[in-house]
């Protein structure tokens, strides 16, 4: 249990928030939190509809939360900013366990 907590920032618009815990140890914890449950939803109803949405830069496939990009990126070592890594991504997306995160039920 950390001995003092405190927010660093909070971001409204994406509904991130930065915490800050420092352990009785000592030791400190950095956490960023968000609520995905709208993104996860929207995803959902743009999978149910099957209308893809497309942007400036062509049809979005796949919508994903921030703290999500960063979990992905620790578990799993997939930097979603490296072209080199796209092909993995693209696996990773194309999995069942990961489909939340698709707005369309294509195959990439």
């Amino acid at each position: 249990m950390p001995k003092h907590s405190g927010i660093v920032d909070h971001n409204a618009e994406w509904g991130i928030t930065k915490l800050f815990h420092r352990h009785h140890d000592g030791d400190w914890t950095y956490q960023m939190v968000q609520d995905i449950e709208p993104i996860i939803e929207a995803n959902k109803d743009e999978q149910n509809s099957g209308i893809s949405q497309d942007g400036p830069l062509g049809r979005r496939v796949a919508r994903i939360p921030l703290v999500l990009i960063a979990e992905i990126q620790k578990t799993y070592g997939i930097d979603f900013y490296n072209r080199d890594h796209w092909p993995a991504l693209k696996r990773l997306l194309n999995s069942s366990e990961f489909s939340h995160l698709r707005t369309d039920n294509t195959v990439l």
